[in-house]
Order: structure tokens, then sequence, then C-alpha cells
């Protein structure tokens, strides 16, 4: 029995609109190269202007040393993110090049962007701590979190989180590599029978960067997240009941 499509369907379906190679890759363009560049730009000279602006207050004070090391890690962040746009940049610009450029970003950049902006969440949550502290036990927030103890535990973060992507660092290896008669990189023009200098995978390379994927950016990510929510909550509660009391006192 022959089935009949009707007419819509057809019609439908040739008004589905699918990105070509060439659309797709003016959208990458303009989201990976001119957005992310532009917002990276204004993230960098703020962050500047943020760090300036607490070193002419003074770092002599328990909340001030975190919020200068969160805007160091947003900064780094924002550097890092930046110097990859350029390699993207000079990867399009220079497509015959022998060296693969996304890559090199990749390798160097790629992982310290992960750490930095681990730090950056988990310097936030320092300071969602204190703040819960300040709400919660006022007359003792200073005993809990002095200078002293704030730059401890800043450093103590960035170091923590330097070491542990350290893996990354050593397990992404850059080599020259053959690739024959083929089109290598994302740009348009054909290359053959050349050698480029790019990244070179193993079975290592895939489980340790499986791990830190997984074990500690997305792990990490969701524990400080957890934290956040619960300061959150812990902080609303508090300042719901303090204002109970107040209105009690009031009434009497």
């Amino acid at each position: 029995m022959n089935i009949t499509i009707p007419s819509e369907t057809n019609s439908f379906e040739k008004a589905v609109w699918i990105l070509s190679d060439k659309a797709t890759y003016i959208v990458i363009l303009i989201t990976n190269v001119i957005i992310l560049g532009f917002i990276s730009t204004l993230s960098v000279i703020s962050n500047l202007a943020n760090m300036y602006i607490f070193i002419e207050m003074g770092l002599n004070d328990s909340m001030m040393v975190p919020l200068f090391s969160l805007s160091l890690a947003d900064f780094s962040v924002t550097a890092l993110e930046l110097g990859i746009v350029s390699m993207d940049v000079i990867d399009r610009l220079c497509p015959l090049t022998s060296i693969d450029f996304k890559a090199l970003s990749r390798v160097h950049f790629g992982w310290a962007v992960n750490a930095t902006y681990l730090m950056s969440c988990c310097i936030t949550v320092v300071i969602s701590l204190e703040r819960c502290f300040s709400v919660t036990y006022p007359f003792h927030v200073k005993q809990f979190f002095t200078i002293r103890q704030s730059s401890v535990v800043t450093l103590v973060v960035y170091v923590v989180h330097i070491v542990m992507f350290v893996p990354g660092f050593v397990i992404d290896k850059m080599e020259w590599v053959y690739t024959g008669p083929q089109v290598y990189n994302s740009s348009f023009s054909s290359a053959s029978n050349r050698w480029i200098y790019t990244i070179v995978y193993s079975q290592a390379t895939v489980q340790v960067e499986t791990a830190l994927r997984l074990g500690c950016s997305m792990c990490l990510f969701s524990a400080f997240q957890a934290v956040l929510f619960i300061c959150s909550i812990w902080m609303t509660v508090a300042l719901m009941s303090s204002s109970r009391i107040r209105n009690k006192r009031e009434l009497t």
C-alpha cells in the first residue's frame, strides 16, 4: 500500500534551516573570537581596576584579602581566555602554518583556565562563609576570620589548585606529526604532505584528562555551588529570624 505524505510535511521539511559549514564557521567566529574576546578584554580591564582599588584601600582587613585574591583569580582567567582567543585568531589568519595554534593554546592555557576558574569559585566560597558568619555570629566573626587566616587560606587555595592540575600540563605533549594529504585545522584551505606541530594523545592522556575533568573540575565545581547554596539559605534564615525578633521587640 502506497502512503502519501501530506504536502504540509514536505513544505515544513523544506523550511527547516540547516547551517552550512560556512555559516557554522561564521557563528563560531562571532562567538569564540569577537564576543569572547570583547568580554575577556572588558573583564581584564575591570579586574585590573578592582585590584588597584583594593591596593589603594589597603589589604588590612580579613575581607579585603580574599576580595583582592578573587579579582586576581578572575583577572588570570580572563587574561588566559584572551590568550586563547588570540591563538584562535592567529590560527585562522595563518591556515598554512606548521604550528597548530589551537592545540598550543589548549596545552598552555586550557588547564590554567580550569585551575584559575576553580580558584575563583573557591575564594567566592570563602567570602560567602565570612558573610554568613557576619550575619549569624556578628560578635565572633573577627575571631574566626583574621587577616592572617584569610591570607593563609587564600595561599592554600592557590597552591592546591595549581598542584591539582599539574598532571594535565605534564601529560599533554606536543610533537611534530606528519599529516599527509589532508586538511588538518578548521580553516578552509588545503594542506598536503607536511609536518605540523600539534598535540599528541595517548591512553594515559585520555585517562588523566578524564580524571581531572570529572574528579576535579565537575566535582569541585558542584561542591562549591552546593556550599554557596547552603550559605544563601543560611543567611536568609538568619536574617528572617533576626527580623522576627526585632518586630516582636517593637510590638512589646
